[in-house]
């Protein structure tokens, strides 16, 4: 029973006070401000990050590249690792299928594929610059 009426009083309280708060709205250019804090720190964020693949990771890169160029030329005669050398002749038997010669397109089919290319390159250069402008 003592907790019902605590439920209640506290009820009874929370609505007093619920009615006496004053609605507060925001401002007219509320929007508007908060989007462009946060386009700031969009941008501030994007500017502050480092490489990706720092220095010593791209050294690190380079010399295992070389490393494994010039492990061929330095091995002796004696070597733990014996590769098979191997023989490719048996494809010489086999006979090529001419697959440029053989393929032909109509003129219907060809311009709609180079009408694609050219839009698709175009708008890869329009939606590059518009990114660059609105980033930077």
């Amino acid at each position: 029973m003592e907790i019902n009426n605590q439920k209640e009083e506290f009820d009874a309280f929370a609505k007093k006070y619920v009615k006496e708060i004053l609605q507060e709205s925001p401002s007219s250019n509320f929007t508007a401000t908060l989007m462009h804090r946060i386009a700031q720190e969009s941008v501030s964020e994007s500017k502050s990050t480092g490489a990706l693949i720092s220095k010593k990771a791209w050294f690190v890169l380079a010399a295992l590249f070389i490393g494994v160029l010039c492990l061929p030329y330095v091995q002796d005669e004696a070597s733990f690792i014996t590769i098979p050398e191997l023989n490719f002749s048996f494809l010489n038997t086999f006979q090529r299928m001419n697959f440029v010669e053989s393929f032909s397109m109509t003129d219907t089919v060809s311009f709609p594929f180079l009408f694609f290319g050219l839009m698709l390159i175009v708008q890869l250069f329009i939606l590059k610059n518009y990114f660059d402008k609105r980033l930077y």
